[in-house]
């Protein structure tokens, strides 16, 4: 297989995590997108694709530790409010002096 075969595949591989991998192949194939563009050595046209590559992996990349942050910070809010009712729902009971 010839090296601008390889890169195709490779591409074609990326253009799908791109859409839909996860963080981590995302992220590992960003990665590989940096390496070889910093290797060098492959045509303008291959050279381009990968860096068109890499932009939309990283946007996935960002767009799926946003929705994680997002996520942590829903689960937080969650745990404080929960934490309130029953501190709220407890306390009186704990301090009544009426008895």
């Amino acid at each position: 297989m010839s090296d601008r075969e390889s890169h195709a595949q490779q591409f074609d591989e990326w253009g799908k995590l791109a859409e839909s991998g996860s963080f981590e192949a995302a992220y590992e194939a960003l990665e590989s997108a940096v390496g070889l563009l910093e290797r060098g050595g492959m045509p303008l046209t291959d050279m381009t694709t990968c860096y068109e590559l890499g932009i939309r992996l990283s946007k996935r990349c960002a767009l799926l530790l946003r929705e994680a942050e997002l996520k942590i910070t829903q689960l937080d809010q969650s745990f404080q409010d929960d934490a309130e009712s029953l501190a709220a729902a407890t306390t009186p009971a704990l301090f009544d002096l009426n008895g």
